[in-house]
């Protein structure tokens, strides 16, 4: 259904699409990890590339992370917007970038629970000078699915799309309150609803289903918890990530050093080529940092309180 409904969206308009006044499917395809909402993107990417029409279709991602697994991009980096605090800036617009979203005739939003009201709002502007289009959401782009699990993670420094205002609206803005208000009018509109219900990557693992459902409904048990202390991490453990152990770390500081730990150890494990990238640029200033500075931040590596640039290991 998740995909059947977009599909006769598609056949029912035809060459159609792109008319000025054109009807939209807004559609939100929702279900706890594990039930196959990736599925159902990688299905309508297979559709599209039967189709030789990848060039219309536009995956992104809240996050880098939830873009690279659906092999596409982030909703800033599609989108070309920027940071600035709790607002989003709106970078200028090219030729070509208007060109290539005219183009577009559907846009998959990945890990929506990771997205703002204000960065939600700051797209459908976005994309309503894209597409030269100011009168109909997101500029007119005929099919837009939102994709992700709202009770995962929330935004950052945002307020979710699931609440009509900010928890502290006293101390907000009233422009921020109102970008924030149009941005969840507009998640309403997604009408089309599709809730995927069958436990997929957990399937044969009857423990670990039964222990994610009941940490989405809020009903741990006190054997979850002994179970789960049983797996922490401590000095006299030697975790090896050769095989691809997986680690959860709440500080970030600790999940840099597991990360390089855990690339290190793979790339040993499987014969593979360690590639160390590290951002060009400060943070602060802009300017392009030396080679001494460079290995300082490798050594010292991340900290949010210091203006470095970011490192990033692959393998």
């Amino acid at each position: 259904m998740a995909v059947l409904l977009p599909a006769a969206f598609l056949d029912e308009r035809g060459a159609r699409l792109q008319e000025g006044e054109g009807k939209q499917h807004f559609q939100y395809v929702g279900g706890e990890g594990g039930t196959g909402k990736s599925r159902v993107i990688h299905a309508i990417k297979d559709i599209f590339r039967l189709k030789d029409s990848l060039h219309t279709l536009l995956l992104t991602g809240a996050s880098g992370n939830a873009a690279a697994l659906i092999g596409g991009v982030t909703l800033h980096s599609a989108c070309n917007l920027g940071f600035e605090g709790r607002n989003e800036a709106l970078r200028s617009i090219s030729e070509e970038e208007k060109l290539r979203w005219k183009n577009v005739v559907f846009l998959v939003v990945d890990e929506i629970s990771q997205v703002g009201g204000l960065t939600f709002a700051s797209v459908d502007s976005r994309l309503r000078l894209y597409r030269d289009d100011a009168h109909r959401p997101f500029g007119g782009v005929p099919i837009v699915i939102l994709c992700g699990d709202f009770f995962q993670f929330d935004p950052v420094r945002q307020t979710s799309l699931l609440l009509p205002q900010p928890k502290d609206p006293g101390r907000q803005r009233p422009e921020t309150l109102a970008k924030h208000l149009a941005a969840y009018k507009l998640f309403l509109q997604f009408s089309h609803v599709v809730i995927l219900r069958e436990q997929v990557r957990a399937a044969r693992y009857a423990r670990l289903r039964g222990f994610l459902q009941r940490l989405r409904e809020g009903r741990q048990t006190e054997l979850d918890f002994v179970r789960l202390c049983g797996r922490l991490y401590n000095q006299e453990s030697q975790p090896s990530f050769g095989e691809g152990l997986r680690a959860v770390t709440p500080l970030n500081q600790d999940r840099w050093d597991l990360n390089m730990a855990a690339v290190v150890q793979w790339a040993r494990a499987q014969g593979k080529h360690i590639s160390i990238f590290i951002a060009k640029h400060d943070v602060e200033a802009g300017e392009k940092l030396g080679a001494e500075e460079l290995y300082d931040v490798l050594r010292y590596g991340d900290d949010s309180h210091l203006p470095t640039p970011g490192l990033f290991f692959y393998a």
